[in-house]
């Protein structure tokens, strides 16, 4: 954990204090709580003592489970308290949860038995995770410091995840460390902030929206310029802690002010931020931070920039002088600017000594200078900042008229102001509309064809099937139906021809009353009919008033919906027809203005809104729309090159299907995690499995699963496996936003029985197969559904792969040489310096890896970074790990030779540790 100098304490005190104004009633809420706790201790502490006693972990987990929900006010009942334990206690195997848990969660007599706890219940995690338990290590400092502060609430505040959110969102905390560095950096906070009570309800209840601009901005970006901004000087890393304070702020500030820069410029804009560094390759820490919102368009334009520096807070146009404009392109912007008369506001040069002009180049800037004291409280912030930019809007449009028009037309103005925000976020965000949407609209008119009254006695079970897939939104599985059509024959189809005839096109009754007598299934119908092919069917054949969302309930319907939209959802009391056309005529109603006579894009508008709530929790009127680097992210988290990252998004993207291969300890399954993580970020839209010799086509795909009958008895049920599952998610998804299945362990198994026909729909994504247990059923791979496999080159050559499944299969090797295009290569130097670690470690393994080349003749055995990538490394510690992890595999590679002495860790140290000789 980094040591903050008090300058900076006092910053971070001076914004708590900022948060802790927004609670009026805070005094009340504190009162309020604590009663209701005094109400739970005594039974919490019979508990305890009974578990301490007795060890038996099955106790404590009913009686915790009955007790927390009780007793609410006390935060046990979620997925960092009672779920953990009950994964603990459910997927233990040794007897820990009653041999070393009773241990763990008393309260410890100091940091070290704090840190060896939190250490200890890390690495049995770790097992679980191995042997397939949902346990989760990032859990662990909400759990344990939970338990202490119930035994001690003055020394171990316990880490909620909404507070330590709040920690993090505001850059005070590290969410990549490990969990007792990020444990240890929250309860300093806490010490520093104030009473516990007091700051646990503050963050708890504190919503960054709330706040204005951070007050001890300006003064930090002066604390910043007058400590060490190289690598190295003393006050380098409280500097970047620093910065990385003012850029969560910038994030959050560019994403909540963007729609009000859009409504008054009259264009989509996108916010962006720098990084921390002046220089990345220097990693010299920058002294100030910005906001630019870059109008959607062709370049160059001019775009608006908020400037905070150790001189104050500016707010202008920055006129993209650095971007290409053609011939004359700055001058027409000069003779633009002055024709308005705005003020020439400098900054920071870039690369310059701060204060210093003539040291380098400085940043133009048109605009004016901001009070802090009009900032402080979002309100004051959006006024100050709406009344700013609409004093700014004449510049913008001299520059557009001197030079070149912005490409993006202002959009048509919309009944709501709010949701006129929400569509140009929408269309920013999602760059609607892409090539799918416009195949979305042409598959409707297709099928609105197929269904017009002249044309269905000629319908085909074929043709009737792309209907009703996902196409033009997916009305989900259709097992039912489709078995119904099989085994009904003749009969049935003419039924459902008729079914069809009479939802669509009767005259004589209402649209309500068909949908009903068509669910009812009496007089028209067929089993399986249901809800959602019925309102798909109305989508596709009346457009101009039915929506492409089809059921009521549910996450993804209509109900769901409007409540995202600050709407009351029809009462469950009326009749299905009834509900159904309540519902999707309201909200027609509300995007109708928004995208006039579209209304696929009117649900995917619906769809996003109501995913940007379910992921930040704002209102419909604060719109998350700050760009989220998740693949720079993760590149940083793994120490690896934005690059190669990328490079593997794109071979996904473009071929669905790659393969992570190389030895063990390379950190395939590790990198494939944190991509997946990235490019999925939804976990509904990622799962792991992992593949071993047992491994079937039924646990893959689906098969039938023994289960409890009447009377005793035993039924099987045909059980959908992780393939068909995510198919299925990949495909109803209405975004059609990427969904990833990591195969861990890829082939330990047996490919071509695991796979059977299923083989053929890797290369053929546009085609179906007809499925062993549902040949009536055909079925087809997603586009958006990506293959991830992971694979052991020590356990099996890439070469023993089947040639058919090498060809589906894009293979990225994982193999520690010494290529200057090899992203592992240096993998473990860059982490090593990234985590302050001793270089000489990489220097080691490199001089041991350059030896076993030598001796094995290639690259495919070598030690992996991974072995060594962990905290705390000297001599001691890289001896446990040499002699228990590196020394087995090595006596396995040279089994029965002499050879492996040479690899034991007394001569590697003396050959290649940090201090040998040239000579040794």
């Amino acid at each position: 954990m980094i040591e903050l100098d008090e300058a900076e304490w006092a910053a971070r005190r001076l914004r708590y204090q900022q948060m802790r104004s927004t609670m009026t009633d805070l005094d009340e809420q504190m009162a309020t709580v604590a009663d209701r706790r005094a109400e739970g201790m005594p039974e919490f502490r019979e508990i305890l003592d009974t578990f301490i006693r007795s060890g038996d972990a099955a106790e404590l987990r009913f009686g915790m489970d009955s007790w927390s929900k009780r007793h609410r006010t006390f935060g046990f009942g979620g997925t960092n308290g009672q779920m953990l334990l009950n994964q603990l206690v459910n997927d233990d195997r040794d007897s820990f949860a009653s041999s070393r848990l009773r241990q763990l969660i008393q309260r410890p007599d100091d940091d070290t038995g704090a840190e060896a706890a939190f250490e200890e219940l890390v690495d049995h995690i770790t097992v679980l995770r191995e042997g397939g338990s949902g346990a989760a290590v990032g859990r662990v400092p909400a759990f344990l410091s939970w338990w202490w502060w119930m035994q001690d609430h003055e020394t171990w505040p316990v880490a909620f995840s909404s507070a330590a959110s709040i920690l993090a969102q505001l850059g005070f905390l590290d969410p990549g460390a490990e969990p007792w560095e990020r444990y240890a950096a929250f309860r300093a906070h806490v010490r520093q902030f104030g009473p516990w009570r007091e700051v646990e309800r503050v963050l708890r209840e504190v919503n960054t929206p709330d706040l204005g601009i951070d007050p001890s901005a300006v003064t930090r970006c002066a604390d910043v310029a007058n400590r060490g901004a190289h690598p190295g000087e003393p006050g380098y890393e409280v500097n970047r802690a620093a910065v990385s304070v003012l850029r969560a702020m910038a994030k959050e500030l560019g994403g909540r002010l963007g729609p009000t820069a859009t409504d008054v410029l009259g264009v989509a804009v996108k916010p962006t931020t720098p990084s921390e560094f002046w220089n990345g390759d220097i990693k010299r820490v920058r002294e100030d931070i910005w906001i630019s919102w870059r109008p959607q368009g062709e370049a160059p334009q001019p775009f608006l920039q908020l400037v905070i520096d150790a001189e104050g807070m500016k707010l202008g146009l920055f006129p993209s002088f650095q971007q290409e404009g053609g011939k004359g392109y700055p001058d027409r912007v000069r003779d633009a600017l002055d024709a308005v008369g705005l003020e020439h506001l400098r900054w920071v040069p870039w690369g310059a000594t701060y204060g210093d002009p003539s040291s380098g180049r400085m940043y133009s800037l048109f605009g004016t200078t901001l009070e802090l004291e009009d900032l402080l409280t979002a309100e004051g912030l959006q006024r100050t900042f709406s009344e700013t930019v609409s004093s700014l809007l004449p510049a913008f449009e001299a520059v557009w008229a001197r030079t070149s028009p912005v490409s993006t037309p202002p959009p048509e103005p919309a009944t709501d102001p709010r949701r006129q925000d929400l569509r140009v976020a929408f269309i920013a965000q999602t760059g609607y509309p892409t090539e799918r949407d416009r195949n979305m609209r042409k598959a409707r008119e297709e099928f609105a064809a197929l269904l017009q009254p002249a044309q269905l006695p000629s319908l085909s079970p074929e043709a009737f099937r792309r209907v009703v897939g996902g196409a033009y939104g997916s009305p989900g599985n259709q097992s039912t139906l489709m078995a119904a059509l099989r085994d009904g024959g003749e009969e049935v189809w003419d039924r459902l021809l008729h079914t069809i005839e009479y939802l669509l096109w009767d005259d004589v009754d209402d649209i309500a009353t068909r949908i009903n007598h068509v669910l009812e299934g009496d007089h028209v119908g067929v089993r399986g009919f249901k809800e959602a092919v019925t309102m798909k069917l109305l989508a596709i054949a009346y457009p101009d008033r039915f929506l492409p969302v089809f059921p009521f309930t549910g996450d993804n319907g209509k109900a769901a919906l409007l409540r995202a939209m600050g709407e009351v959802p029809p009462t469950m009391g009326v009749d299905a027809g009834t509900r159904q056309l309540e519902a999707n005529d309201r909200l027609r109603e509300l995007t109708e203005p928004l995208f006039p006579g579209d209304p696929w894009a009117q649900m995917m508008f619906l769809y996003w809104v109501k995913e940007q709530e379910d992921r930040t929790g704002a209102e419909i009127d604060e719109v998350a729309s700050v760009e989220v680097d998740r693949i720079g992210d993760a590149a940083a988290t793994l120490s690896m090159p934005r690059e190669f990252l990328e490079e593997v998004h794109q071979l996904l993207s473009d071929h669905r299907q790659v393969i992570l291969y190389g030895p063990p300890g390379t950190g395939k399954t590790y990198v494939a995690q944190h991509l997946v993580e990235a490019l999925a970020p939804d976990e509904e839209q990622r799962m792991l499995i992992q593949f071993h010799p047992s491994s079937s086509y039924e646990d893959f795909f689906e098969g039938y699963r023994p289960a409890p009958g009447e009377g005793g008895g035993i039924s099987y049920h045909l059980v959908d496996g992780p393939l068909r599952v995510m198919a299925e998610r990949a495909r109803t998804d209405a975004r059609r936003r990427p969904h990833v299945l990591i195969i861990d362990e890829i082939n330990r198994a047996n490919l071509a029985k695991v796979l059977g026909e299923l083989l053929f729909l890797l290369e053929y994504r546009d085609r179906e197969i007809r499925p062993m247990y549902r040949p009536d059923e055909p079925f087809s791979l997603p586009e958006n559904l990506w293959i991830l496999g992971t694979m052991n080159t020590a356990d099996r050559s890439i070469a023993t792969v089947d040639a058919a499944l090498r060809r589906r299969f894009h293979f990225v090797p994982f193999v520690p040489d010494d290529r200057e295009d090899n992203p592992i290569a240096g993998v473990l130097r860059r982490w090593l310096d990234n985590n302050d670690e001793p270089g000489w470690v990489a220097e080691l393994v490199d001089g041991v890896n350059q030896q076993l080349r030598k001796e094995l003749g290639g690259d495919h055995l070598l030690l992996g970074p991974s072995y060594f990538m962990r905290g705390g490394l000297d001599r001691e510690a890289l001896s446990m790990i040499w002699r228990y992890r590196i020394e087995p595999l090595v006596d396995d590679l040279f089994f029965g030779s002499a050879k492996a002495k040479e690899f034991r860790f007394d001569v590697v140290w003396s050959r290649y540790g940090p201090d040998a000789t040239e000579e040794e």
